[in-house]
């Protein structure tokens, strides 16, 4: 075969490869994009059709549609993603929180690939124009005080780790997060009745090992820290049946 002849059919072949490759790459990106564009609309979608108390946060509800994928429909809560629910705390507390993320005191190098997420996410948020806590208090649900339910019949069992956990609770919790759960904004304590036990106990158990309140600057950290220092794995399993008996799940 000619050097000329041979040539050309090298090019022709090279041309149709890169051609193949080109229509491989794009069908790739547009079945990627497809399913972007699905999710964000997806999204989009639940923010829009969800109803919070104030309809004026139309905007908002778009805006902050990243915060319904992890915290959930109507921001309750998503244990698969490891976030608590959000729509009965009060905007104080959701904006402290916030400020302490993008403080670099919380989440920052933290074990925790989740509060790693929420710190990303927090210093993402443009703090002159977003404001992410009236979003959440748009949410609030508001014909009841969120407080500790009273338990219905505890087996004799379950009566005996629920009488542990509430002496607990009342002698090294109750100061601050009140006698039901209802919070404290003086201390910047939160209403743990709005807050899911298995979140409640991972939170603990940071604050036992030094994961938060450990800088200097997160002051009612610190406060959470020192009155976890001395509960120890027994503490907590009481402490823990006794939320889980008293917080409503409804």
């Amino acid at each position: 075969m000619k050097p000329s002849i041979q040539s050309s059919l090298h090019n022709i072949t090279r041309t149709t490869a890169t051609c193949c490759l080109r229509m491989l790459v794009g069908a790739v990106t547009a079945v990627f994009l497809t399913s972007s564009l699905a999710k964000s609309e997806e999204i989009e979608v639940t923010a829009a059709n969800a109803k919070p108390s104030d309809p004026s946060i139309a905007f908002e509800r778009r805006t902050f549609g990243s915060c319904l994928t992890c915290h959930g429909s109507g921001l309750k809560g998503n244990f698969a993603t490891r976030a608590p629910a959000l729509n009965q705390l009060p905007s104080w507390y959701v904006r402290r929180q916030l400020e302490s993320f993008t403080a670099d005191y919380r989440g920052k190098g933290d074990s925790d690939h989740y509060s790693v997420a929420m710190y990303r996410m927090a210093n993402s948020l443009d703090p002159g124009t977003l404001d992410a806590a009236a979003f959440v208090e748009s949410w609030h649900i508001n014909d009841k005080p969120t407080m500790f339910e009273t338990p219905g019949n505890l087996n004799t069992t379950d009566q005996s780790a629920f009488l542990t956990g509430k002496g607990l609770y009342d002698t090294k919790c109750a100061d601050c997060h009140g006698a039901r759960g209802e919070g404290n904004e003086h201390v910047s304590a939160p209403p743990l009745a709005a807050l899911a036990p298995w979140y409640i106990e991972k939170q603990v158990d940071k604050f036992r090992s030094g994961l938060r309140g450990a800088d200097e600057a997160d002051i009612y950290g610190q406060i959470m820290s020192g009155a976890a220092a001395d509960l120890s794995s027994e503490d907590m399993s009481a402490l823990n049946a006794y939320l889980s008996a008293v917080i409503d799940k409804n």
